[in-house]
């Protein structure tokens, strides 16, 4: 049977990440347990105390064993391209800070591992954020990732080569495949209704894996998909057609965000990460044309786009806009994925921000 091809995109199966491994030992067998005096016991707590006392006055950066470490899960998107620069240029390492990055093929599996409290923090949207803290996560965002201005990360209705649909009224009644309940649908919601489509005209398709509904598109089984980049050019250069995008209306943002534990237990060293996002800000405006290897590998862009792929372009770090943000909260409670708005306190932190 002859196979549909397939997209650059698509991916393996999500592996959920493990949890650390436990390290168990065997029980002594056949041994008389050997009874311990009042003094020697004693003498072994004080011991204890002692060391926990000594650990603990080190804090993050100090004793080696309380060294701050900051774990941070990343899925390949063009978001993150200020850490990938961070970590190229070794800032990181020269500011004197421990940080790991921690890959996942989707953001499904990458929110697992938050949960599961195996990173410390992710690079990801609004609405994600918000559900972390519904889940019972204590998060705070530091700052915007893209989205301080309309040309920051570009997300685009796409439709099908032979559609039929050229312009923003075609939109009207056309099959349009989403993420249902996720960022997706939401600036999609958006976008409709910026090109004037009324809520009776809207047709809301749930194809929630990217790579599904880029092959559904191309293919011409599904009329129009929302999409951020890269997937939107990629499919532009396959014969799609880019109807509308948010290039002229702030819609979607990203963010970076931590725990709140963290924040609280090395605020010195959380500092310290945002002046090196700074740093590698002003390094990759400089010249980002030295970085399109870098970038274009990290976050997969397909080979036949690695030479025409628009670079992202970043303002510095910034805590997000509160009308988008309160947008957002107000657009999640309507659908009744939370039951109050979250305000803007609840989820943002500006203090880390020199």
């Amino acid at each position: 049977m002859t196979q549909n091809p397939q997209s650059p995109f698509d991916t393996a199966p999500v592996r959920t990440p493990r949890p650390a491994s436990v390290r168990t030992t065997e029980p002594f067998t056949n041994r008389t347990p050997r009874r311990i005096s009042a003094k020697t016991l004693g003498a072994a707590l004080l011991i204890v105390l002692m060391s926990f006392f000594l650990l603990g006055a080190g804090g993050c950066g100090g004793a080696e064993a309380d060294t701050c470490k900051i774990r941070i899960g990343l899925i390949p998107t063009d978001d993150n391209t200020l850490f990938y620069v961070a970590d190229y240029e070794n800032l990181f390492a020269q500011a004197g800070l421990d940080v790991t990055f921690i890959d996942f093929a989707s953001a499904p599996e990458r929110d697992a591992a938050l949960q599961a409290r195996q990173i410390d923090g992710e690079i990801t949207d609004l609405m994600t954020v918000a559900l972390r803290k519904k889940a019972g996560i204590d998060v705070a965002i530091l700052t915007l990732c893209l989205g301080a201005t309309p040309a920051e990360g570009p997300f685009s209705l796409i439709a099908s080569p032979g559609s039929g649909i050229n312009t923003q009224a075609d939109l009207a009644g056309a099959g349009i495949g989403i993420a249902e309940n996720t960022i997706v649908e939401y600036v999609a919601t958006r976008l409709l209704d910026s090109a004037g489509i009324a809520a009776t005209d809207r047709n809301f398709i749930s194809v929630p894996k990217i790579p599904d509904r880029l092959n559904m598109v191309i293919q011409g089984t599904l009329a129009v998909g929302a999409f951020p980049e890269p997937q939107s050019s990629y499919a532009v250069s396959q014969g799609c057609i880019r109807v509308i995008d948010d290039t002229q209306e702030d819609i979607s943002q990203t963010v970076f965000f931590l725990t709140r534990d963290l924040l609280t237990s090395y605020p010195n060293e959380i500092k310290t990460l945002m002046t090196v996002l700074s740093q590698a800000r002003e390094t990759y405006m400089a010249d980002p044309e030295k970085y399109r290897a870098l970038i274009t590998e990290r976050v997969k862009v397909p080979a036949s786009l690695v030479d025409s792929y628009t670079l992202p372009l970043f303002s510095s770090p910034q805590p997000p806009l509160k009308p988008n943000f309160n947008d957002v909260m107000n657009w999640m409670t309507e659908k009744n994925i939370l039951t109050r708005p979250y305000t803007y306190e609840d989820l943002v932190d500006v203090s880390f921000l020199s």
